[in-house]
C-alpha cells in the first residue's frame, strides 16, 4: 500500500466501549478501503506493470464491500430478532427484561446506526439513532452522532442541534462543546458560548497539567483514508474521476462499475507493449535497483513497438531514475506525442523539467495538461505549489482551489492549509477564516489546523472562537507552546492575570526561546505584583529580540552577498562570484544550497581542486545524490580517472538504493 495512504479506524471500532451483546465481530469498511487505497497506488503506473494491482484493487473493493453489506445484513437480521423482544417489553409480555434487555436492544440499533453511517446510508442511520433516543432519551453519544450524520449530509442547522442536545447532556466533554462551537455562531456575550468555551478551557488545563503530554485524537472521523501528515495530496488519473466522485458520495456500486469502466480503456492495462518480453525484462530490473540492465531491455522494448506510448513512458521513468533529464523528458514528449491524454506522462514530464532546473518550461507543460486534460486535479495542484515556489501567489490561489474543487482522495486538508496562508498573505481575513474552518473539518484530530484558525480568529477580535480553537490543540497536543501563549494572551486581555501566567510559564518552560511568550509573562506578573519574575522575564525577552535582530541582520547580509554572487555569474566574472560565493558559506558552512553554488562558480572559474573540495564537503552534509555526477566531472575534468570510477560506482549504487527503497516503501 502507498505509505503516505492509511486506513481510518472504522466509526464502529473508534467506539470500542459500545456493547456487541454475543454478535460475531462486525465487518467494517476496512476491506473495502484497503482495496481502495491499493487501487490508489497502482493507479499511478511508476514502474509499467501495475496493470494487475489495478484489477486486484478493485476485486478487493468488490470483495470488501460484499463481507461489509454481509455484516449490516447480519446486525439488521438481530435487530429484527431484537425488535420482537422490544414489542414484548412493551407489552410487559417478556418478564425481567425491563432494564438489562432494553439496554441489550438499545445498544444494537446504536451499533447498526453507526454502521450506516460509515457506509453513507445517513437516512437509515438517522431512523436507528432515533429509536435510540426514543428508548433512552438521556444518552449524549447517541446526539452526537446524529450531529456526524447530519453534518456528514451537509444539513448543518439539524447538527447544530443534535449536538446541542449532546452538550446538555454531557456538559463536561470537550469534544461535545467544540463540535457546538463550530456549528454554531458564536455570540461571545451569550452564556452557551462562554460555557462551552469554559468547558473547552477547563479539560485542555486539565489535559496539561494531568495527563502525560502525548497527543491524542478524539475527534471521529468518518472517512475511508487519510494521508500522512504533510504528505501531498493523493489525486487518481482524470480518467478514474467519475469513479472517485462517486466514492466521495457513499456510491461504492457503481463506483466500482465506473473503476472497471475506465480501467478497461487505460493503456497501462491494455497496451500490448508493455507485456513484450523486453518490457516485462526492463521492469524487473528497475524494481531491482539494476538501472543499467534495465535501460538495455527498455530501450529494446521502445525500438521493438516505436508507436507505443507506455513503452516509451515506462524509458523515460528509467531515465528519470538515473538522473539522466534530458533523456527521460525526451521519451515523456514522444508518448505525449503519440497519445496527448497521456496524464501519467505529462505529470513526470513537468517533475523532470523541475528536477532539472527548466521553472518555466515546467509551467507550460503544466498549463498544456490542464488544457488537454481539465480534469486532472494533480496537474493543478503541481502548478500551483510552482507558483508558490515564484512567489506568485494569485496564480498560485486559483491553481490550488481548482485542485481542491476536483477532490483530492487524502489530503484535502494539505490543501486548505495552503489556501489559507495564502489568503492570509493577501490580508483577506474572511477567507483564510473559512479555508483555516475546512482544514478543521478535513483533519479535525490536527493540533496545528485548530491552532492556525485561531490565529486567524485574534486578527478579528473574535476571542470565544480564537479560545476554543487553542483550547482544542491544547486537547489534542499539551505541549504545544504557541497555544499556550496564545491562550496565554487571550487571558491576559481579558484581565485574567493569574490564568494568563499559568499558561505562558508553561509555554516558556516546553519553548524557552519564544520572545513573544516571554513578553506576555512578563506584563502579565507585573500585573499581578510579582515584580521580580517579572522583571526577569522582561530581560530574557530583551535578550532573545536582540538574538533575533541579530539573526535578521546576519540574513540580510548573507542575501547581499548572494546577490551580488548572482550578478557576477551573470556577466560570466566567476571568480568573483565565487569570492562572493564563499564568503556566503563562511557565514552559513552548513547551507548544501550555498556550497554548491560555490562549487559549481569554482569549476567554471577552473579551480576545479577546490571545487571537488566543496563537493566533498556538501556530501557529507547530505546533499543530494546528484551532486556526486558534478564530481564525478570534477575528477574526469583532472584527469583523476580512478578517483572518477570510483565515485561513479558509489553513485550507481546510491541510484540503485533509492529505487528499491522506492519500491519498499510503495
Amino acid at each position: 500500500m502507498n505509505r503516505w495512504l492509511t486506513v481510518l479506524p472504522a466509526v464502529v471500532l473508534t467506539l470500542a466501549s459500545w456493547p456487541v451483546h454475543g454478535q460475531a465481530p462486525v465487518e467494517t469498511q476496512k476491506g473495502f478501503a484497503t482495496g481502495l487505497a491499493a487501487f490508489i497506488d497502482a493507479l499511478t503506473g511508476t514502474y509499467g506493470d501495475e496493470g494487475t494491482r489495478v484489477r486486484s484493487g478493485i476485486d478487493a473493493m468488490t470483495v470488501g464491500l460484499d463481507r461489509w453489506d454481509a455484516s449490516i445484513g447480519a446486525i439488521e437480521r438481530a435487530a429484527i430478532e431484537r425488535a420482537e423482544v422490544e414489542r414484548g417489553v412493551e407489552r410487559g409480555a417478556v418478564s425481567g427484561a425491563s432494564s438489562g434487555q432494553a439496554s441489550a436492544i438499545s445498544g444494537t440499533h446504536l451499533q447498526l446506526g453507526a454502521l450506516y453511517l460509515e457506509r453513507d446510508r445517513i437516512d437509515d442511520a438517522l431512523r436507528e439513532f432515533a429509536e435510540v433516543s426514543r428508548q433512552d432519551p438521556r444518552r449524549a453519544d447517541v446526539h452526537l452522532l446524529r450531529g456526524l450524520a447530519y453534518d456528514r449530509a451537509g444539513r448543518f442547522e439539524e447538527a447544530a442541534g443534535a449536538f446541542r442536545l449532546a452538550r446538555e447532556r454531557d456538559a463536561n466533554d470537550p469534544v461535545k462543546a467544540y463540535l457546538l462551537v463550530q456549528h454554531t455562531p458564536i455570540v461571545a456575550e451569550s452564556t452557551e458560548a462562554q460555557l462551552a468555551v469554559e468547558t473547552l478551557l477547563s479539560s485542555a488545563q486539565r489535559q496539561t497539567t494531568t495527563m502525560d503530554g502525548r497527543r491524542r485524537a478524539p475527534f471521529i472521523q468518518i472517512a475511508l483514508l487519510e494521508g500522512q501528515p504533510n504528505a501531498e495530496p493523493v489525486f487518481a488519473p482524470a480518467s478514474y474521476a467519475e469513479g472517485f466522485a462517486l466514492v466521495r458520495r457513499g456510491a461504492y456500486e457503481p463506483a466500482i462499475a465506473q473503476f472497471r469502466k475506465a480501467a478497461a480503456g487505460d493503456p497501462l492495462l491494455v497496451d500490448p507493449a508493455l507485456r513484450s518480453e523486453p518490457a516485462i525484462a526492463g521492469i524487473a530490473a528497475l524494481r531491482r535497483g539494476q538501472i543499467g540492465a534495465a535501460l538495455v531491455q527498455l530501450t529494446a522494448a521502445v525500438e521493438r513497438s516505436p508507436d507505443s506510448s507506455e513503452a516509451r513512458r515506462v524509458l523515460g521513468r528509467a531515465y528519470w531514475f538515473d538522473q539522466a533529464y534530458g533523456r527521460s523528458a525526451g521519451q515523456f514528449e514522444a508518448a505525449i506525442r503519440l497519445n496527448p491524454l497521456d496524464e501519467r506522462s505529462r505529470l513526470a514530464l513537468a517533475d523532470v523539467l523541475i528536477a532539472s532546473g527548466r521553472v518555466a518550461d515546467a509551467e507550460q507543460v503544466l498549463r498544456q495538461a490542464i488544457q488537454a486534460i481539465p480534469g486532472s486535479g494533480r496537474a493543478h495542484w503541481m502548478l500551483g505549489r510552482l507558483y508558490r515556489s515564484l512567489t506568485r501567489d494569485v496564480e498560485a490561489l486559483h491553481e490550488l482551489e481548482q485542485a481542491v474543487a476536483l477532490g483530492p482522495m487524502v489530503g484535502v486538508d494539505r490543501l486548505y492549509e495552503e489556501i489559507g496562508k495564502l489568503h492570509l498573505g493577501r490580508n483577506d481575513i474572511d477567507a483564510a477564516i473559512e479555508a483555516d474552518r475546512q482544514w478543521t473539518r478535513a483533519s479535525p484530530n490536527a493540533a496545528a489546523a485548530h491552532r492556525t484558525l485561531g490565529h486567524a480568529y485574534r486578527l478579528q477580535d473574535r476571542l470565544a472562537e480564537a479560545s476554543a480553537e487553542f483550547a482544542v490543540a491544547l486537547l489534542l497536543d499539551p505541549q504545544d507552546a504557541d497555544a499556550h501563549t496564545a491562550i496565554g494572551q487571550i487571558h491576559a486581555a481579558a484581565g485574567r492575570y493569574r490564568d494568563a501566567v499559568a499558561a505562558l510559564r508553561r509555554s516558556t518552560a516546553l519553548k524557552p526561546a519564544l520572545p513573544e511568550a516571554w513578553y506576555a509573562l512578563a506584563a502579565a506578573l507585573l500585573r499581578i505584583d510579582e515584580a521580580d519574575e517579572g522583571a526577569q522575564a522582561l530581560k530574557t525577552f530583551q535578550r532573545l529580540q536582540r538574538e533575533a535582530m541579530d539573526d535578521e541582520r546576519r540574513t540580510y547580509e548573507v542575501n547581499e552577498l548572494k546577490r551580488d554572487a548572482v550578478l557576477h555569474e551573470g556577466r560570466g566574472e566567476y571568480v568573483d562570484a565565487a569570492a562572493f560565493w564563499r564568503q556566503v558559506v563562511d557565514r552559513q558552512p552548513r547551507d548544501i544550497d550555498g556550497l554548491l553554488h560555490l562549487a559549481r562558480a569554482l569549476v567554471k572559474a577552473r579551480q576545479t581542486q577546490s571545487a571537488i573540495d566543496i563537493y566533498t564537503t556538501a556530501l557529507a552534509l547530505d546533499a543530494p545524490i546528484g551532486v556526486r555526477r558534478e564530481l564525478i566531472e570534477a575528477y574526469a575534468a583532472l584527469g583523476r580517472v580512478e578517483e572518477s570510477r570510483k565515485e561513479q560506482a558509489t553513485y550507481d549504487r546510491l541510484k540503485e538504493e533509492r529505487l528499491l527503497n522506492l519500491e519498499d516503501g510503495r
